[in-house]
């Protein structure tokens, strides 16, 4: 600190430090003062929270428009160029909307799995019908066999006896045992998709009766 010589009471030079110039000046020149236990009490931290409007500068250019800076969900005007760039990259995993995935030519080239023909069930539109109806005894064919390969499916069929009888399936392969039947009885076998009765290739479809009643119904297969 500078100081100045002055005059004490006894008449000796004393250098005292000259009074400070009016104003503010740097730390090194300023002279330190040490605040009393009230004055410190009175200069604590106040706390301090977000909300209420500020006023935010952008840059060094003065805006004296206040900018709304809460939680409310009014849309704020924000400049791009202060929202900052980051790398973005495809790894993960992306949920995508079924309208924009683009739409795709589909040919029916390729390699395809074709079940065999006796695992397909057709619909129930696709088979053939034949009337039931008979009333002698033995044998009776009611659906005739198919040249070369073809083989009989029965997928559907209902029968009515008039009196009393035994019946008996033959489809050329399986001879199911002999059904009997009392007068007005009936045997419906309904259509589920799996035939009911398949024959062996060039064989009819053969109802064996071993009574000579009548026996009326409709049965309904595929030749194939």
């Amino acid at each position: 600190m500078t100081t100045m010589n002055v005059k004490d009471s006894a008449g000796a030079t004393v250098a005292i430090e000259k009074p400070l110039a009016p104003g503010r000046v740097a730390a090194s020149l300023s002279r330190p003062v040490v605040l009393s236990t009230e004055d410190a009490a009175s200069l604590a931290l106040h706390a301090v929270t977000q909300s209420g409007t500020w006023t935010v500068q952008p840059g060094n250019t003065a805006n004296t428009t206040a900018w709304k800076v809460d939680g409310s969900a009014v849309t704020q005007p924000v400049s791009i160029a202060t929202v900052p760039s980051h790398a973005v990259t495809n790894a993960g995993t992306f949920a995508v909307q079924l309208a924009s995935v683009p739409s795709h030519a589909v040919t029916n080239a390729g390699t395809f799995a074709v079940q065999a023909a006796s695992t397909i069930s057709p619909g129930a539109a696709a088979l053939s019908v034949s009337a039931i109806n008979f009333a002698s005894s033995g044998s009776n064919t009611v659906i005739t066999a198919g040249a070369g390969g073809v083989t009989i499916k029965v997928y559907r069929l209902y029968l009515v006896v008039a009196a009393a009888t035994n019946l008996t399936f033959v489809d050329g392969v399986v001879t199911d045992g002999a059904i009997p039947l009392a007068a007005n009885e009936a045997i419906v076998l309904t259509f589920d998709g799996e035939p009911w009765f398949t024959g062996a290739a060039a064989t009819a479809f053969i109802i064996s009766s071993s009574a000579a009643v009548q026996v009326s119904g409709r049965i309904y297969y595929i030749k194939s």
